[in-house]
């Protein structure tokens, strides 16, 4: 297993990081996405070069809902 951590707003692109307000008690920013279920893919790249597609690269996704996003476990398994 490979543990992984997502963190805003290091790992947004930018069509993902636009921000819809700030928490006035945490001075914290509100993205568009809260609150949102999420799909979280992955891909392991065989040949090194992340602009191609191979048949052999390793793919997965996993699904987080709003709720369990909160207990900090998802597993995505690679096939």
């Amino acid at each position: 297993p490979l543990e992984f951590t997502l963190s805003a707003p290091r790992d947004l692109t930018v069509e993902g990081s636009a921000v819809v307000g700030t928490n006035e008690n945490s001075n914290k920013n509100n993205y568009w996405f809260e609150g949102l279920d999420w799909i979280i893919s992955a891909r392991w790249d065989t040949d090194g070069v992340a602009a191609t597609r191979d048949p052999s690269d390793l793919v997965g996704r996993t699904v987080q809902t709003a709720i369990s996003r909160r207990a900090d476990d998802s597993m995505i398994r690679l096939e």
